[in-house]
């Protein structure tokens, strides 16, 4: 009887857990810049859409950047990992494609790397962008210029221009 119960309660669960998968609703791709979240001016939008061209024309690597209201209760990974498989973001045969997402109402921040690029854009470097140059700008409200200095020092790391930065030489902060 008690295995009957517990396997009851597992099937329910694994039920519930699939239905909670499959009403996650993911924004359309509608350019280079997703604002979801409003995060952004039309003239922050078009500036930044102008150097991610710039990047794809250069490098040919794609970098899109996304602003979301709300996770809808997943992890900004597993949210990053399917956002990136449904809008197939840079050449497929290379892995290139690199998702910078901003989940405002959560306070998340996280670059989501093609398989292609993990050589250049690393766990380290990733993670050097959003202490340093992301997220001490967000902490004044300052969402735009966060988000701005953190595609410059990507587009820099992926070997476009972006002022001569280089994001890999910062220390972690203490």
């Amino acid at each position: 009887m008690t295995r009957r119960v517990v396997f009851i309660a597992s099937a329910w669960i694994s039920l519930a857990c699939a239905g909670v998968a499959q009403t996650l609703v993911l924004p359309a791709r509608t350019g280079r810049v997703v604002d979801e979240a409003g995060l952004l001016s039309a003239v922050d939008r078009a500036a930044l859409t102008g150097s991610l061209v710039d990047l794809e024309a250069t490098t040919t690597d794609q970098l899109v950047v996304v602003t979301l209201k709300s996770l809808q209760g997943t992890s900004i990974d597993d949210y990053g990992y399917r956002l990136g498989r449904d809008w197939q973001i840079g050449q497929k045969d290379k892995g290139s494609g690199v998702l910078l997402i901003v989940a405002a109402g959560e306070q998340k921040v996280r670059i989501e790397v093609g398989h292609g690029l993990e050589g250049t854009l690393t766990g380290a470097a990733t993670k050097l962008i959003i202490e340093n140059s992301i997220l001490p700008k967000f902490k004044t409200g300052d969402f735009s210029g966060g988000i701005k200095s953190g595609v410059g020092d990507i587009i820099h790391l992926l070997g476009g221009d972006a002022g001569g930065r280089n994001p890999a030489r910062r220390e972690f902060p203490r």
